[in-house]
């Protein structure tokens, strides 16, 4: 699985700008970077709130990591 991946398709699914994931989330901007950039592995806490902000589940979000 890769969560920086599934974030990215997420993210542009929804037309969101990692700003805006981030606010909506409350997950700092600069560990939603990092995870995307696959350079921080996220807690599920984490993902969860990326997933719950874009209005995804926890489960539909992992999906479009795998390769």
């Amino acid at each position: 699985m890769n969560i920086g991946k599934a974030l990215r398709v997420a993210m542009a699914i929804k037309g969101m700008k990692q700003k805006d994931l981030a606010e909506l989330s409350g997950v700092s901007e600069t560990t939603l970077s990092h995870t995307i950039l696959g350079r921080t592995a996220p807690t599920v806490t984490t993902v969860t709130k990326l997933a719950k902000a874009m209005d995804i589940s926890y489960s539909d979000l992992v999906k479009l990591g795998e390769d």
